[in-house]
């Protein structure tokens, strides 16, 4: 079983702070934040439908791709998370590790979500 990196913070607001400044407007960054909540939506259901058919290279890429998002507005936990999905994927690793990682996914996503509205 390949192990999974160290747990880093939820977010990281330099991140954030970097889309309010370029944007130079609040409504902007509540956008972004608002299509990344609705991607992820999306692209977790569409991890587990994937999963469920054991296909890994559709986990692989859309993995990648929901990881790209997540680096965008700073969501690091969840962005790592996807790192060693990726990864495990690339591995041919089992399906119960692969399977573990997703069936964890929600709950991070989730908390993400959550914090992501905490921001001013």
């Amino acid at each position: 079983m390949m192990q999974e990196p160290a747990t880093t913070k939820i977010l990281d607001s330099s991140v954030l702070e970097g889309l309010r400044v370029y944007a130079k407007s609040g409504a902007f960054l509540q956008q972004v934040i608002d299509i990344f909540e609705q991607h992820g939506r999306l692209s977790l259901d569409e991890l587990f439908a994937a999963s469920e058919t054991d296909d890994g290279e559709t986990v692989r890429r859309v993995a990648h791709r929901l990881k790209g998002s997540c680096l965008n507005v700073g969501a690091t936990l969840m962005a790592q998370k996807l790192r060693h999905l990726e990864q495990l994927c690339v591995a041919n690793a089992s399906r119960d590790d692969t399977h573990g990682v997703i069936a964890g996914l929600p709950d991070v996503f989730a908390d993400t979500c959550n914090a992501l509205k905490l921001i001013p």
